[in-house]
């Protein structure tokens, strides 16, 4: 409506100029410029060209239809205005004796093609001087005739085009009607009478379109055989121009045609405005696919860069439409694509048959595929990656959904999920925001591990019961027959196998949870840790009491295989530097395939490698490295493993990390941090292992190194942490189910053992408990000593079994008799004498006899914890325990023969015998029968005492206590005088023995570093003994008198000399 106000206005203030058509000069100046822009392309633009050649159309125009004088304010479709028109033409249109408008529509028609036929012949004049006089033929006639063509048409396409627009305004001033299309697009609608002027414009469309041509012969001479013949105004462009009623009124269109037309517009705006239809936004093209489908197929040969990719991936979505989304799609289904290639050509089959790869190594070392998936990857990283997550779950969720619908659709596959991973490597994609995608949720999965470790604690609580019912009894019976037959210890092996039934048993539901495959498949990457437990982070279980790496290893078996093994090839760099592996000195290095990694064309491995290089570094451990760092960096994931027992599927992970612990570890003890991570995961793994001295062995190579205080450090936390099924009731629970599992079965095989040990048959049930001991020492040896205390006929017979077990197991069992004898209770532990309240109970009084003939047998095992205790119970003024040091001395020491109840039984052999030296003592005590003595086991128990002076120490506490004894009165009931008679002759004659043993010089080989030396440099001064230690004199000449008689013998040795 403003153009068509703007027009009318414009047209009434040259509506004067109007009144006759303008001169050929006029007309033929104002089409100059498109006779000089037809050679010149620098000219001016078209909108400057054109104004004067509007001006002169609008003024033929409005001679022929008399537009102009229609009033803006008057309605050109009523019938009012019809009749004012037709009383106009009547009257001349009251501009005097003009011709009326059937004529002059005629005329304006013939002067608009008149103008154009002189612009054409000016125009072919023009081109006629601009040619050379050469020589011409009929082809170059042909040809030239051709581009003359050309070029009148590009010069009258400006013209005609401003014409054709001029014909549209007039058109649209003068319609009787409203739009074809009516409002809103709907039906036209036909009006009364369509009136003279619109009359006239339709004539005058019709005329310079049907029957009219330019005459192109003008100034053309007359031999010219062929003249082209070029309409004024083609009728295609009139048709493409102008609205469909006028087209109609100017017979352009058939009414069959107008018809057809009409109802397609009306379907058209129908689709575009009422009805919803799916359909291509972007009005992407098929072709831009295929060419994207052709690029991505075949990289990395057809670009020259990962720039150039990225490149040509912009020309085609900008070219052909594409959606940046549907093309980032496209680009992870290739990706996915090319790792399915890449599986498919390195699953191998284990011994066992079974195919696996080792994802890591098979995308480290990627010739083939490299180059193209890294392009591939820049080019998703070009693009939009906040979409890569929604994309990812879309996938996600469309298998889940198919694969929980009726028709068993199929879960999804693994390498949409090692898509996932690698991307997510590559920092494309946050796992955080791929999780709530992913189904079930992460509170099933909490659900789910509840379940199973409730079971798990069912199933633990029903071994070893008793069952009535006759099947159980029968298969029971079996069972023990069996194990009598020599496969007895075998529950060890039935206990790994129950628990892989157990998980494997949820293995098909753990298969299709996408959050348990999502971290498998991040795990077997090499993804980092945090970055592979993010997964858990989301959702309402992300309290402190949820591990799902935990749940997911023990619930997915493939999953706690690929920690071992992600532990195993972060500790890699580290063990190749620091053990030395001699397994491939030992292997042939002709044979490549038994080679190390190769390096194709000379180019390493690493260059071919889908895994981001930093990540790579970070997941390992430096050469560098620290026990502190290495505790920090896998306490982690040893937790999960070790907590659902996936480690006991690798023993050759254990070993790796015993021996490159040991190369860590200090001499002396170890850090907070370091201890924490040896308590928790390298002890307690051990029991995972049923059967394996191996594992003991490389165990003990650590525990070696440390004091004994850190190691039994290390025994009493598992210890308190519950034995067997009491592990189940101690809260919160701190051991590892598949831990008390092994250790239940490990105390089922030693009972069941320990009913069926006889003098017959000590040979076969001793390697039989040595062999269960290898896995659960503190179980077996516990079990053991509780035996003894009841029959201490067991005594020797368990003594000579034990020379089957480690030494970690032997270091155990000191350790077991420490805490029997009631050194792991702070509040005493149980009463040590017998209801009389005067003799020491049964059971001390076995352990005393069985820690002599033990560190008799096993002299290398640790005493100092042992003889610590006794030294601190002496400062509590308890000789309750005084036995045991007593048993020591006269089994372990050899010195039963300085020991004697009383000599009032001695004959008067034996009373001259004791006055001589050890030799004649030892004859003279049995009455000639020397008893055999461990010689190793005597100087290393002296060797114990003088270290750190804890033989004089036990002296001077010895001498105090004596005296305390008869004159000390405390709150509680008086003591008997019989229990104080043998606690005074107990001291005594320990006191008495232990001063011949530390000043015993028979196993001196130096004089300097003998015994005596020893005994000097720690015994005090006798005034100190005596003011400072509360000695009583007569104890302090006694502890005296052996270096008194050293010196006196040293002296005459030197008046002799």
């Amino acid at each position: 409506r403003i153009i068509i106000m703007v027009a009318r206005a414009a047209a009434a203030s040259s509506r004067d100029a109007a009144a006759l058509l303008p001169s050929p000069s006029d007309i033929d100046a104002s089409l100059e410029p498109y006779l000089h822009h037809a050679h010149d392309a620098s000219s001016s633009s078209d909108a400057l060209r054109g104004e004067q050649w509007r001006a002169m159309v609008l003024r033929m125009l409005a001679y022929g239809t008399d537009y102009d004088a229609v009033d803006s304010s008057s309605a050109a479709d009523s019938a009012d205005g019809a009749a004012a028109d037709d009383s106009a033409e009547s009257n001349g249109n009251g501009k005097g004796s003009e011709p009326p408008l059937s004529t002059r529509h005629v005329e304006a028609a013939q002067c608009i093609v008149d103008a154009l036929t002189r612009f054409v012949g000016r125009l072919d004049q023009k081109d006629d001087n601009n040619k050379s006089s050469s020589g011409s033929g009929k082809d170059q006639e042909e040809e030239e005739e051709d581009e003359r063509d050309a070029i009148i048409n590009s010069a009258l396409e400006g013209p005609r085009s401003i014409l054709t627009d001029c014909l549209w305004l007039v058109g649209t001033m003068l319609e009787p009607s409203p739009s074809p299309l009516g409002a809103g697009g709907g039906a036209p609608r036909r009006a009364a009478a369509a009136g003279p002027r619109y009359d006239a414009l339709a004539g005058l469309v019709n005329s310079i379109s049907y029957g009219t041509s330019l005459d192109l012969s003008a100034g053309k001479p007359s031999s010219s055989a062929n003249v082209s013949v070029i309409p004024a105004v083609p009728i295609a462009t009139l048709q493409r121009r102008l609205e469909p009623s006028l087209l109609a009124q100017s017979n352009l269109l058939p009414n069959r045609t107008t018809k057809l037309l009409v109802k397609r517009f009306t379907t058209a705006n129908t689709n575009a405005y009422y009805r919803q239809v799916r359909f291509n936004l972007l009005q992407e093209e098929s072709e831009g696919w295929s060419k994207l489908l052709t690029l991505l197929g075949g990289l990395p040969g057809n670009v020259s860069s990962e720039q150039d990719a990225q490149v040509r991936i912009g020309e085609l979505i900008g070219a052909f439409d594409l959606d940046p989304n549907r093309v980032l799609d496209v680009v992870v289904d290739m990706i996915e694509a090319d790792l399915a290639q890449l599986q498919s050509t390195t699953v191998v089959a284990d011994d066992n048959g079974n195919k696996s790869m080792d994802v890591r190594d098979a995308l480290g070392d990627a010739p083939n595929h490299a180059a193209a998936v890294r392009i591939m990857v820049r080019i998703a990283a070009g693009l939009k990656v906040d979409s890569l997550p929604h994309l990812l779950g879309f996938k996600f969720a469309n298998y889940a959904s198919s694969s929980s619908s009726s028709s068993g659709g199929s879960a999804a596959p693994s390498t949409l999920y090692l898509t996932s991973a690698l991307l997510v490597l590559h920092d494309l994609v946050d796992p955080t925001q791929l999780v709530p995608h992913l189904t079930p949720s992460l509170d099933s999965l909490r659900d789910q591990y509840e379940d199973y470790q409730d079971s798990y604690i069912k199933r633990i609580k029903k071994m070893g019961t008793v069952s009535l019912n006759a099947a159980s009894a029968t298969a029971s019976a079996e069972e023990k027959k069996d194990d009598a037959t020599g496969t007895g210890g075998s529950s060890g092996a039935a206990s790994s196998e129950a628990a892989e039934g157990a998980t494997s048993g949820d293995s098909s539901v753990a298969a299709n949870n996408q959050i348990i495959r999502l971290f498998h498949a991040l795990i077997e990457v090499g993804a980092p840790w945090d970055v592979a437990t993010s997964v858990f982070v989301s959702g309402s279980v992300g309290s402190a009491d949820f591990n799902g790496a935990e749940a997911v290893c023990s619930l997915y078996e493939t999953a706690g295989r690929a920690v071992c093994s992600w532990v195993k090839k972060a500790i890699a760099p580290a063990y190749e530097d620091r053990v030395r592996n001699v397994g491939p000195e030992l292997m042939s290095s002709a044979d490549p395939k038994k080679g190390g990694k190769k390096q194709k064309g000379g180019i390493p491995a690493g260059n071919f490698s889908l895994l981001p290089k930093p990540i790579i570094e970070k997941t390992t451990l430096p050469v560098s490295t620290t026990l502190g760092e290495l505790s920090s960096t896998l306490a982690s994931p040893l937790s999960a493993v070790v907590t659902s027992g996936a480690i006991r599927r690798d023993p050759r992970l254990y070993c790796m990390l015993c021996r490159l612990i040991k190369t860590l570890v200090p001499e002396g003890g170890v850090d907070e941090s370091s201890y924490t991570f040896l308590r928790t995961f390298l002890v307690p793994c051990m029991s995972l292992f049923p059967s394996n001295p191996s594992i003991s062995t490389e165990l003990w190579s650590i525990l070696a190194k440390l004091p004994y205080q850190i190691r039994y450090g290390f025994y009493g936390s598992s210890r308190l942490a519950g034995l067997e099924k009491g592990a189940i009731r101690t809260s919160p629970r701190a051991k590892a189910l598949p831990i008390i599992e092994a250790e239940v079965n490990t105390g089922i095989d030693v009972r069941y053992t320990l009913k069926r040990l006889s003098k017959e048959n000590i040979k076969d049930m001793g390697r039989q408990l040595s062999k269960i001991s290898h896995s659960n020492p503190i179980v077996v040896f516990t079990t053991i000593l509780n035996q003894i205390e009841s029959y201490d006929n067991l005594i020797q017979m368990m003594v000579d079994t034990f020379i089957h077990v480690t030494e970690l197991s032997l270091d155990v069992l000191g350790y077991c008799l420490l805490v029997a004898l009631g050194g792991g209770d702070s509040k005493g532990g149980r009463s040590k004498l017998k209801e009389d309240g005067v003799n020491a109970a049964q059971w001390l009084s076995s352990l005393e006899d069985f820690a002599g003939a033990f560190y008799k047998k096993f002299p290398n095992v640790e005493m100092q914890g042992l003889l610590s205790y006794l030294v601190r119970r002496l400062e509590q003024g308890e000789i309750l325990e005084l036995g045991v040091f007593r048993t020591l001395l006269k089994t372990a020491g050899s010195y039963g023969f300085a020991d004697c109840e009383s000599t009032a039984g001695l004959s008067e052999t034996q009373l001259d015998g004791r006055a001589g030296s050890q030799q004649l003592k030892r004859e003279t005590s049995d009455f000639g029968i020397v008893e055999k003595f461990n010689r190793k086991a005597s100087i290393k128990l002296r060797s114990v005492l003088q270290d750190h002076d804890v033989g004089v120490v036990i002296l001077i506490l010895l001498s105090q206590i004596r005296t305390r004894i008869i004159y000390e009165i405390g709150n509680s009931t008086p003591k008997h005088i019989k229990l104080i008679g043998s606690r005074y002759d107990s001291c005594q004659m320990v006191l008495s023995v232990l001063i011949d043993f530390l000043t015993d010089t028979t196993e001196d080989q130096n004089a300097s570093s003998g015994s005596i030396s020893c005994y000097a440099s720690a015994l005090p001064e006798l005034s100190e003994l005596h003011q400072s230690f509360s000695v009583e004199p007569s104890i302090a000449w006694m502890l005296c008198r052996p270096l008194i008689r050293a010196a006196m013998f040293e002296q005459e040795e030197e008046e002799a000399v």
